[in-house]
């Protein structure tokens, strides 16, 4: 109950601002990822060590282990590309963005990300296959295993897709970012010319 209050609390606060609304959920996966991770890592060690007969359990567990695996941190990357966004469209706007129109439609946006990821990697558990390891009797190894040809073509691209393209949306909001706020920052600052202001940024915002 104490963990649930605080999930609570975390909630209410996330829902105060749209950027801060993004880094919890943004936590949350990141924090699943990492206990997925772990899962899998068990899983592994657990199916090697010990001589497992039932493999329909092993093979169950793989396939939700592995599709959690792919969708988590295309998740994690799309965030980072709204956060991106959201930090653009803030500093370009500034105080005129309907604050509770803005949440509404950040919520929305994360359930659409949740399902569209996740149906992108609908057909991982389908092919996922149970490979007895040559040296070890009794010992098996979950593979990705491509019974058709374009699936395989399919999968490179959609990976593709969950890392680059979020990529190129960080680094081009991040760019439009550092360029608006030094544009805004100059005409409050006399002393300064925009060039210094600008190298002053990159080094402040070389994180993001």
């Amino acid at each position: 109950s104490l963990i649930g209050s605080k999930i609570l609390i975390d909630v209410s606060f996330a829902e105060q601002s749209l950027l801060i609304l993004y880094l919890f959920y943004l936590s949350i996966v990141s924090q699943l990822g990492l206990f997925v991770f772990g899962a899998k890592c068990f899983h592994v060690l657990i199916s090697q060590m010990i001589m497992i007969q039932n493999h329909s359990l092993i093979h169950i567990s793989c396939r939700i282990i592995e599709i959690l695996l792919e969708c988590l941190p295309a998740i994690f990357y799309w965030l980072t590309a709204c956060i991106a966004l959201e930090r653009a469209v803030t500093i370009v706007k500034g105080a005129t963005m309907n604050k509770k129109l803005s949440i509404k439609m950040a919520k929305i946006v994360i359930i659409f990300l949740v399902i569209m990821i996740s149906l992108s990697y609908i057909y991982d558990p389908f092919n996922r296959q149970l490979i007895e390891d040559p040296r070890l009797d009794g010992h098996v190894w979950c593979v990705l295993k491509f019974q058709i040809k374009w699936l395989e073509t399919f999968n490179t691209i959609i990976n593709m897709i969950h890392l680059i393209i979020p990529f190129f949306i960080n680094f081009i909001l991040t760019i439009v970012f550092l360029f608006t706020f030094t544009r805004q920052k100059s005409t409050f600052s006399t002393k300064k010319a925009c060039k210094t202001l600008l190298k002053e940024q990159f080094i402040a915002y070389k994180y993001l």
